[in-house]
């Protein structure tokens, strides 16, 4: 109770501080879409943020608060800190990083790390590299490249995910399912099966996107290869 009531005067003092900076909610879920104090707030704060600017929600503090979207799209990526409790939120799933740094890349959510890839890893992949890069050049070689994408496909979307019990915990802990010995036979099984019809038409399309970008300085390609982060930069 008495952690209650410190956060409540926090709140408070933050409120008298900061102004418009913060709309507080009464319980956790809220339903805010036809709240007039909040539509008036939320309002505000995009005039003044600009159209397209991120609400975030600290479910700990019982806030909203509004953040640039020139700033998400930076290192952290999709993450603000809380006004109050300066804990990182995520934009997509509202979880609170406690000990940011140490799990920089674990991932709280899908939306999160699927955003990271399209229009983080992409954009950056295609002004950063060049086409002599050893990870670019494996992409051309038949049957590599589409076991790779493979490795980096299930990363992405398993490995680097938190397990639902490290959420609850407060404490990010990654998927043991690559360690474990089944998970291997199935994925190498499921691999040569998927392989045969798959690499044809796979490489065609590696080819033809390759070709494609040629016109462009590999523009496309490279964010191709961006999108799975196969210079393993940001994601895993």
């Amino acid at each position: 109770m008495e952690n209650e009531s410190n956060i409540i005067d926090t709140i408070n003092e933050t409120i008298e501080i900061n102004d418009n900076k913060i709309f507080k909610f009464d319980y956790k879920n809220q339903q805010l879409e036809n709240n007039l104090n909040y539509i008036k707030w939320k309002d505000s704060n995009i005039k003044e943020y600009g159209s397209n600017a991120k609400l975030f929600k600290c479910k700990k503090c019982k806030i909203m608060f509004c953040s640039k979207y020139e700033d998400i799209i930076k290192e952290p990526y999709y993450l603000a800190p809380c006004i109050i409790c300066k804990q990182y939120i995520c934009y997509f799933c509202s979880y609170s990083y406690i000990h940011l740094q140490e799990h920089r890349k674990i991932f709280c959510c899908y939306k999160r790390i699927l955003n990271i890839s399209f229009f983080i890893c992409g954009p950056h992949y295609t002004k950063e590299y060049d086409i002599f890069e050893s990870f670019y050049l494996c992409f051309l070689i038949p049957v590599l490249n589409l076991f790779i994408q493979c490795i980096l496909i299930n990363k992405i979307l398993f490995v680097c995910l938190a397990t639902s019990k490290s959420k609850n915990e407060g404490i990010l802990v990654k998927s043991n399912m690559e360690k474990s010995k089944f998970f291997i036979i199935i994925y190498i099984f499921t691999y040569l099966l998927l392989s045969i019809p798959c690499l044809l038409v796979f490489n065609f399309f590696v080819y033809f996107l390759y070709l494609l970008s040629l016109p462009f300085k590999s523009w496309l390609f490279k964010y191709y290869l961006g999108i799975f982060d196969t210079n393993d930069q940001f994601l895993i």
